[in-house]
């Protein structure tokens, strides 16, 4: 669907102009997810069906008696149903089709019909949504505030609206048709009372709870992901950057694809240095934008560059070309590099406060000035104030055996072997990667949350997931060791932050240290196995860190998903 708008794309331009021509530093900003008019769409649906819902267990209560018996004593072995039974389906698919008319049943002016305007309405109210988050992060790209126009929603809210109506008299005739079956089976085969009050309660699940959240994610999402299309192709915009709802519902599909530049005329490729090139995107990833696939969350980012380029009348590369900031964290802001961190897990506000309450608590235990110093900058720096991120450490740290914040050489402590990497840190004064301590709060949540009596980092399927990682890249160049090596080296030379735990990684696998300056030479040849602990940390280190995740799930992305899930149900108390 190309919705382009020349008007407004002039309109945009002269605006550009006017305010200085500026844009911001950062690729891309967040644009949310209107999950609360999912809830509230959720609630319409549980309100549409509740009345059938009712009606039916009213008529069986009221009725039961009389559809059991039939109108004969031979009735139990009789396939044909008696006259109650027959006035019972009568009723209910009078009363269904007086309530839920077919759309094509319905009159002309079909304002009259109550579900079909409040779909109607919660259509706008989506728009009004989007209309908001498009402003807002145009306005925070490019300073301007755009020009929204929208010729085409009128027909999109229409055809919206329809097609849920249509969804919604199919759901509720597919439970008419279940309960018409199920009183026949129980006429023909002697069904007790109580069983089929137990049948019918099973056949009333497809309208339950459960199904009225998972219709009105899948709808709110697609409707989303359609409003989000069209208003960036009217202003000339056919790239964006997927980003998902980051929690643990997130599938592996679609969490391949966060942070990677995708463009509207093909849901195939994906770009990896913001639109110089275009490639396949990730093996398992999901070939869809986002909204269409089936509940999806997931949102299109609008990209600058693109939109910086249509206001200047040159060609998006020439425009990422000029600016150096572009892809090159070394030469960028912080916010640049850094990104804003996702959250794996969202908290209520009480469970926020404890939180941060236990952090203080924990941190102000700690014996060694400067880790307690470093920990507080880390968790209070702006780029990595992550919730989910500050409950791994209170939740981690309680777990050690005293004196697990003493924080000193030769400790016999086990697990706080982990935590003396950041003394050696500190005494190196290498603390310069904002994220170092991470990757040691990571060793040390991987040791004491122990699965199958292993760290995570030594669990089955977390070893499986990487060497299927490494396997693939090593496949893709030629099974040589020397190839791989070669090409990666090549990528760190020029981005040495982004590809250090790549190459690291690799070399570690292979038992080679290929960064003499990082790692000791005989550091993995004592200890072969010791690559999936610095997997597991360096992986978990990337995933609060913008720029690294990208990479990281581009070359290890069954690792990342694997530490992703394990995250996820630690914070939720399931692990």
């Amino acid at each position: 669907m190309k919705i382009k708008n020349e008007t407004e794309i002039q309109l945009m331009k002269i605006l550009y102009k006017t305010s200085g021509g500026k844009s911001t530093k950062n690729i891309t900003s967040k644009r949310a997810y209107p999950i609360g008019i999912e809830k509230q769409y959720y609630r319409k649906l549980k309100g549409f069906f509740q009345p059938l819902t009712d009606y039916v267990n009213k008529y069986i209560d009221e009725n039961m008696e009389q559809l059991l018996r039939g109108d004969s004593k031979e009735i139990r072995l009789d396939t044909i149903p008696g006259d109650s039974f027959r006035e019972m389906l009568f009723e209910l698919e009078n009363w269904l089709s007086v309530y839920m008319p077919d759309i094509s049943e319905l009159p002309e002016d079909s304002n009259n019909n109550v579900i079909l305007v409040s779909l109607a309405k919660t259509a706008e109210e989506a728009k009004k949504f989007g209309d908001k988050e498009f402003q807002k992060t145009i306005e925070k790209g490019i300073h301007i505030n755009p020009p929204v126009s929208s010729q085409w929603w009128n027909d999109m809210r229409n055809s919206w609206a329809e097609d849920n109506y249509t969804l919604i008299v199919s759901n509720a005739k597919n439970y008419v048709s279940k309960i018409n079956a199920l009183t026949e089976q129980a006429i023909v085969n002697g069904m007790s009372p109580s069983k089929l009050k137990e049948e019918i309660k099973k056949a009333t699940e497809g309208l339950s709870d459960k199904h009225c959240k998972l219709l009105a994610r899948d709808q709110m999402g697609k409707l989303n992901g359609q409003i989000t299309e069209a208003q960036m192709q009217e202003i000339g915009l056919n790239l964006y950057v997927w980003s998902t709802s980051f929690d643990d519902r997130v599938r592996d599909s679609h969490a391949l694809m966060e942070g990677l530049l995708c463009r509207y005329d093909d849901a195939n490729l994906c770009s990896y240095d913001n639109g110089k090139t275009w490639v396949e995107r990730p093996a398992g990833a999901v070939r869809l934008h986002p909204g269409q696939d089936i509940q999806c969350r997931c949102v299109a980012l609008a990209f600058y560059p693109e939109l910086e380029a249509e206001m200047e009348n040159v060609p998006m590369q020439e425009i990422v070309a000029q600016d150096e900031t572009f892809g090159n964290p070394a030469l960028s802001t912080p916010d640049m590099v850094f990104g804003t961190t996702p959250e794996i897990y969202n908290f209520t506000e009480e469970e926020l406060k404890e939180i941060n309450d236990n952090f203080e608590i924990l941190t102000d235990f700690i014996t060694n000035k400067g880790i307690r110093k470093y920990v507080k900058n880390t968790f209070e720096t702006p780029y990595l104030s992550n919730n989910s991120l500050k409950a791994v450490f209170v939740k981690t740290l309680p777990k050690m055996e005293k004196p697990y914040f003493v924080f000193t050489k030769g400790t016999e402590n086990e697990t706080a072997y982990y935590y003396n990497g950041m003394i050696t840190l500190l005494n190196q004064r290498v603390f310069k990667d904002k994220t170092a301590p991470i990757h040691e709060i990571i060793h040390a949540f991987s040791e004491l949350n122990r699965k199958n009596l292993k760290p995570l980092s030594r669990d089955k399927d977390f070893m499986k997931a990487f060497n299927n990682d490494y396997s693939k890249l090593l496949i893709s160049h030629g099974g040589k060791e020397k190839l791989l090596n070669n090409d990666i080296l090549n990528l760190y030379y020029k981005n040495s932050y982004e590809y250090l735990p790549i190459i690291d990684l690799i070399g570690g696998k292979q038992g080679k240290n290929l960064l003499p300056l990082i790692r000791k030479e005989d550091y993995w040849k004592n200890n072969h196995d010791r690559v999936y602990d610095e997997v597991f940390a360096e992986v978990g280190q990337a995933m609060f860190d913008k720029k690294r995740s990208i990479l990281i799930k581009r070359y290890f992305p069954e690792s990342y998903n694997n530490i992703r899930k394990q995250f996820s149900l630690f914070l939720q108390g399931r692990l």
